[in-house]
């Protein structure tokens, strides 16, 4: 079977949900040079739009895998790429998927996050048979943290040296949101 967001209304009351789509790709590239994105991820930011497009196509990849699914979240107002969330390494067998997120620090504290993520995820809780929603992140990323149990996921444990940036090792927080809780 293949995961999908196509179930999920493609718009809240501030937010748009776009698909993947080349004609993006310079709105997509000035939100993905943003330093500041990067603080907890293992990547750097891209400094090209080539690396961006490349980013893109590995996403798109997922994508025609039936693995996963990606949309481009847009501020309806200024129309402008907030960020990026979607779902990855679905399985069928365990109906579990994980949860990827990034929003523009310029957009932190806006609520943004928040909206997105409880669109997303109450249609995929009704719409399909989706039973685990698990989403990594860096243990130093508190703002993270707080995201992700302000829209309801609960802290599961430690992943100790999960991730790996500049030859150093640090931790991950794994958490996990169970339809019906």
């Amino acid at each position: 079977m293949r995961f999908s967001l196509s179930c999920v209304p493609s718009e809240t009351e501030r937010l748009t949900f776009a698909k993947l789509d080349d004609s993006l790709i310079n709105e997509f590239y000035k939100y993905s040079k943003q330093e500041e994105i990067y603080e907890h991820l293992e990547f750097k930011p891209f400094l090209t739009i080539e690396e961006t497009a490349k980013y893109l196509a590995k996403l798109k990849s997922r994508i025609n895998s039936g693995k996963g699914d990606y949309r481009f979240i847009l501020n309806k107002e200024k129309d402008e790429i907030l960020g990026l969330f979607g779902m990855h390494s679905y399985d069928d067998y365990r109906k579990s998927v994980e949860f990827g997120y990034g929003v523009s620090p310029r957009h932190h504290r806006k609520g943004f996050f928040t909206e997105a993520a409880l669109h997303l995820l109450s249609n995929l809780f009704v719409k399909t048979d989706i039973h685990r929603i698990y989403a990594y992140t860096s243990s130093k990323n508190l703002s993270s943290c707080k995201s992700l149990e302000k829209v309801g996921f609960q802290k599961e444990g430690i992943i100790r040296d999960y991730y790996l940036k500049d030859k150093k090792f640090f931790d991950a927080v794994l958490y996990s949101r169970i339809r019906g809780n």
